[in-house]
């Protein structure tokens, strides 16, 4: 991971850092803050390809599961995202300016994203679960 990504995850946690006993509401401040400075938008090949259908899904099952079931199914929808950057044209961020033969894989900051997600859920429902 490079590029902006540091400056992008100090927006997310400033978001979030607003709302940090509800986990939607932390959640969507974050991804606000982001798209609110930044130019990226789901299909850019960036980390809101994984994040945003994340919390689209966590959001849509929440209040339906509970909170930890959401979070199981919004990572799945993450790694979903990030997978599908695999094919896209980098409009945004470093992979948009770097030399595209390097870019075979998914987007750094959207795997990024699936590994962090990931690291959470199953710490909490080893923990809680």
């Amino acid at each position: 991971m490079g590029g902006t990504s540091g400056a992008i995850y100090s927006l997310l946690l400033r978001g979030a850092s607003r709302h940090l006993l509800d986990w939607e509401k932390a959640w969507t401040e974050a991804v606000n803050t982001v798209t609110k400075y930044s130019r990226a938008k789901i299909g850019y090949r960036t980390m809101l390809d994984a994040l945003i259908p994340a919390l689209n899904e966590f959001k849509k099952r929440s209040e339906r599961n509970g909170w930890l079931i959401a979070l199981k199914y919004a990572v799945e929808k993450a790694e979903d995202g990030c997978e599908s950057t695999k094919n896209m044209a980098a409009r945004c961020g470093r992979a948009s300016y770097v030399d595209k033969s390097y870019l075979k894989d998914e987007d750094a900051g959207a795997y990024a994203v699936t590994v962090c997600l990931r690291a959470i859920y199953e710490e909490l429902e080893k923990n809680i679960g």
